[in-house]
């Protein structure tokens, strides 16, 4: 009977170990197409050298495009604002202006003080993209060896 339990519970624990190792880590580039999913092919997301890029489309044209270091936002700080559908992440207070933006159409670069996108109005998307940029910037700029597996979404 003491060899059928302990038998039992070795099973058990190598089922548990096998599922625990299953979870993937989330990388760079499954969380920038998560992020980019949410745009509906109005924006497109990019992260080079600890730099986001992100281009928005008019159709096919471009007609704006956004640079910032991914370690200028302030996570912390993100938001959303109903009227205009519009997920924000703000510059860190000491780096004003940190976001670079080239408007085409009107050939305008300016400063920007916060990295903007049109999103849809909805909470379980808006939790997700918080999740999935403070992960980004925990994989460009956070401690070594930090990982996740866990959903951006519940």
């Amino acid at each position: 009977m003491n060899k059928f339990f302990t038998g039992i519970v070795i099973c058990v624990l190598s089922f548990l170990n096998v599922q625990k190792g299953n979870a993937q880590n989330i990388t760079m580039e499954e969380t920038v197409k998560y992020i980019n999913s949410k745009f509906d092919g109005k924006c497109k997301l990019e992260v080079i050298k600890g730099f986001v890029q992100a281009q928005f489309y008019e159709g096919r044209e471009v007609y704006r495009k956004d640079k910032v270091a991914v370690n200028d936002l302030d996570m912390m700080k993100m938001g959303f604002e109903k009227e205009e559908s519009l997920f924000f992440i703000p510059c860190k207070g000491d780096q004003e202006g940190c976001v670079e933006r080239n408007l085409y159409v009107n050939k305008i670069k300016k400063q920007y003080s916060r990295l903007s996108f049109v999103v849809e109005n909805n909470q379980k998307n808006i939790d997700g993209l918080s999740e999935a940029f403070i992960h980004l910037y925990k994989l460009v700029d956070g401690p070594s060896g930090y990982s996740r597996t866990k959903p951006f979404e519940q």
